[in-house]
């Protein structure tokens, strides 16, 4: 979707992150090759795919819903611009 929206921003001539800043969520590869590259919040996935499947095969009859969480790690890149002290760019 920030993909999407990098590209729409694009077509109205809206500078990013001159304008607007732009963050995605899922660190795929293509989004470190955009123009502007694409901040973005990147998860464990490999991890996060291991817990799913311990809490299907792991049975927990009677206890309620099981929660894990995950850290997931923002990587900055140049679609977003820095805050300034008044919480503006």
């Amino acid at each position: 979707m920030a993909i999407g929206a990098l590209a729409a921003l694009r077509d109205h001539g809206i500078r990013v992150p001159g304008d607007i800043s732009v963050a995605g969520f899922d660190d795929i590869p293509i989004v470190r090759e955009l123009t502007p590259s694409l901040t973005t919040v990147a998860l464990p996935l490999e991890r996060l795919g291991e817990q799913a499947m311990e809490l299907a095969l792991n049975e927990n009859p009677g206890r309620g819903p099981r929660i894990l969480r995950a850290a997931g790690t923002v990587v900055m890149r140049s679609s977003t611009a820095p805050i300034t002290e008044r919480g503006t760019r």
